[in-house]
C-alpha cells in the first residue's frame, strides 16, 4: 500500500516491478506489456503507470505509455500536457502513428495520450487497430504500459487484457470491499490471468511530484 510520497513510493514501486518480473508471463518470459486499470474512476492508475514508465526509464529501458482510458485520459493531466492529436485519432484513421506518438516527456518517457471520447470506446480499444498498435510497439519498446479504463464502470477495458502480460488493478485502500476486488479479478482469471494478475492496494497523492 502506498500512503507516502517521494522516496518512498519510488521504493515501493520498484519493488512491485521486481516482483512482477518475478511472476514472469504466462510462457515463463519477463513481462513487456503491462495493463494498469483501477477498481473506481480517479487517478491511481494513471499515476502508478506513470511511475512504473519512469522507474524503468532510468534503468535504461526503452518505455512507451498509452493512455487507453478515453472516460478520464488523466495521464496527460499529470504530466501537464496538451495533445494535439491522441491515441482515438490515430485508432479512428485521422492520424498517423508520427502525430499520436509524444518523445517530449520527462524521463524519456514515450506517450500515446487519450482524449474523452467514451461513446466510442468500445469500439475503439476492440479494434484490430488497437491489436496491431501494440503488437508492433512490443517489437520496438521494452516496456509498454497501457491504462485502462475503471473495470467497475466500464468494461470495454477487458478488450485489453488479451494484449498484456501482466495486469495491474489499483485498488483504493480502506474504501474498497472485498466483494468488488473479487468482481474485477474474477473475469481476469477467467481470461487466463490466473498467475499474471496482479492486486495492487494503494493510497497515492492526489498529484505527480517531480523526483
Amino acid at each position: 500500500i502506498l500512503r507516502t510520497s517521494g522516496a518512498e513510493i519510488v521504493a515501493k514501486v520498484k519493488a512491485l516491478r521486481t516482483v512482477l518480473n518475478m511472476l514472469g508471463t504466462r510462457d515463463g518470459k519477463k513481462p513487456k506489456i503491462f495493463l494498469v486499470t483501477e477498481d473506481s474512476p480517479n487517478f491511481s492508475a494513471a499515476l502508478l503507470a506513470v511511475w512504473l514508465g519512469r522507474l524503468a526509464t532510468r534503468s535504461g529501458e526503452k518505455v512507451l505509455l498509452i493512455d487507453a482510458d478515453f472516460h478520464q485520459a488523466n495521464v496527460s493531466k499529470l504530466l501537464n500536457l496538451k495533445p494535439q492529436r491522441t491515441l482515438s485519432d490515430y485508432l479512428a484513421g485521422q492520424g498517423r502513428i508520427e502525430d499520436v506518438l509524444d518523445r517530449s516527456t520527462a524521463s524519456d518517457l514515450h506517450l500515446i495520450a487519450a482524449t474523452k471520447v467514451p461513446h466510442s470506446a468500445a469500439d475503439l480499444l476492440s479494434s484490430d487497430r488497437m491489436k496491431n498498435l501494440i503488437r508492433s510497439f512490443s517489437q520496438f519498446y521494452d516496456t509498454v504500459i497501457m491504462v485502462a479504463p475503471s473495470g467497475s464502470r466500464y468494461p470495454e477495458g477487458l478488450a485489453l487484457v488479451g494484449l498484456a502480460d501482466q495486469v495491474l488493478l489499483c485498488v483504493t485502500a480502506r474504501t474498497s470491499s472485498r466483494g468488488t476486488c473479487r468482481a474485477l479479478i474474477r473475469p481476469l482469471l477467467t481470461l487466463g490471468f490466473k498467475n499474471a494478475c496482479s492486486v495492487f492496494l494503494e493510497d497515492f497523492p492526489s498529484r505527480l511530484e517531480q523526483k
